[in-house]
């Protein structure tokens, strides 16, 4: 009975180590890899440093304190090829990008609006917008953000043409090689350090950063 005790208490003494391992690793098609925070524990002055650069910071939510657009003023972009109307705007402390055309009788026809759920890109250079489906998928939005001239909206590289992928174009795990596994939790140190470890016994397969 007294070692039975023992047992308890040692596992209960391990169980926040435990539960901390298992949170770090992310589930799903990429089960197996190890989130980026996990890296810290051995490399913080590292994770801190990368996560200052703008590839540590091109992925993520949108929120008020990330955000440098103008979803105000001049947040209207005609694409006159198309004949379409995209307004990006927030209510609610929510994102969207807004679609319509102008009918023959000057109503608004067409309309589509897909609420931003990521955003691509640090702002150095531009934005991406990204809208999650219910299903999981990820798509690109029409509109982009670029940083010249102060800052202003337009069309995203490839929809310049009149018949452009509109909502439609799917983002797959390849635009994410650079930025995570491929996966929403932008795991990026194991994408380039290393692969996965299932026990501290097998660190040795993630590489140092330089």
């Amino acid at each position: 009975m007294r070692r039975v005790g023992f047992v308890l208490i040692a596992f209960l003494v391990a169980a926040p180590e435990l539960r901390l391992q298992t949170s770090l690793f992310i589930s799903g098609e990429d089960a197996g890899y190890v989130d980026s925070a996990a890296c810290a524990g051995c490399h913080r002055t590292a994770y801190e440093s990368y996560r200052r650069t703008a590839m540590g910071r091109s992925f993520y939510r949108p929120a008020p304190e990330n955000t440098v657009e103008d979803y105000r003023r001049q947040n209207t972009v005609y694409h006159q090829p198309s004949g379409r109307y995209y307004t990006m705007y927030s209510r609610a402390g929510r994102y969207y990008q807004r679609r319509h055309q102008i009918g023959s009788d000057g109503r608004e026809k067409n309309i589509v609006e897909k609420e931003i759920h990521y955003v691509l890109g640090s702002g150095g250079h531009s934005r991406t917008y990204l809208h999650k489906t219910e299903g999981g998928q990820l798509l690109e939005l029409p509109i982009g953000w670029y940083a010249e001239k102060g800052g202003f909206w337009a069309m995203n590289p490839g929809y310049d043409r009149p018949d452009h992928m509109d909502f439609r174009r799917k983002i797959d795990r390849e635009c994410f090689l650079c930025r995570g596994t491929g996966r929403l939790a932008a795991s990026v140190c194991p994408r380039c350090n290393g692969h996965l470890w299932n026990d501290r016994s097998e660190r040795d397969e993630i590489t140092t950063p330089n």
